[in-house]
């Protein structure tokens, strides 16, 4: 059967605006369906934080964050490519919370990845570049990768302080500091650059909550 790449994936991207971030909806948050983000929303706010906190250059970004090893890979526009882009296969899979994905679940995401690299986009992003950007940020093993998902997990945390009202209305105080405390756990942040921007967080959101 004959189709075109680019309807294909103007589909994808446009069935991604209908999917809920499923992490809100557990138990222990429950926060209501109307008031929950979706995935495009996370997307797009991860990537507007690499646009406007990272700095431009990897000699910028060695003199703001030092991370006791030489930067040689850094690239502030594949970053910002990769959080745009980085939930995209969720299009095909559906949202699975970091906590409760499988290794199935993994696989499908790849094999998402390898079909995307096979339709032959020829324009813009292609389709070689996606399939590179989205395993890359999956591996983490690089530079931009660990600091792209640093900013994927503290987009989330910056949105739980966006929700606390919510969220302490539905669990109470005691049940809103137990959901900090258990998001504090699960933070596995890998770059100065990341551990910089979780104290920004903290200092603005969090730094009255035990007066």
């Amino acid at each position: 059967m004959n189709f075109d790449p680019t309807i294909l994936m103007i589909n994808e991207i446009y069935n991604l605006k209908s999917i809920k971030r499923q992490g809100w909806l557990r138990p222990g948050r429950e926060l209501c369906s109307d008031r929950v983000e979706s995935v495009p929303d996370h997307s797009w706010c991860a990537a507007m934080l690499a646009l406007l906190l990272l700095p431009n250059t990897s000699a910028e970004y060695q003199v703001m964050y030092y991370e006791n090893y030489e930067i040689v890979d850094y690239n502030k526009d594949k970053i910002v490519k990769m959080l745009i882009i980085h939930d995209l296969a969720e299009a095909h899979t559906g949202d699975i919370p970091k906590e409760e994905k499988k290794e199935h679940d993994i696989k499908n995401e790849y094999e998402r990845f390898a079909f995307y690299k096979q339709l032959n986009l020829t324009v813009g992003l292609q389709s070689d570049e996606l399939y590179g950007l989205l395993t890359e940020f999956s591996m983490c093993k690089t530079q931009n990768s660990m600091i792209a998902k640093d900013i994927d997990q503290l987009e989330c945390y910056l949105q739980l302080f966006f929700y606390r009202k919510e969220l302490t209305d539905i669990n109470g105080v005691v049940g809103w500091k137990k959901i900090h405390t258990n998001w504090l756990i699960n933070l596995d942040i890998k770059t100065s650059f990341g551990k910089a921007l979780k104290d920004m967080i903290d200092k603005y959101f969090f730094a009255n909550e035990e007066k």
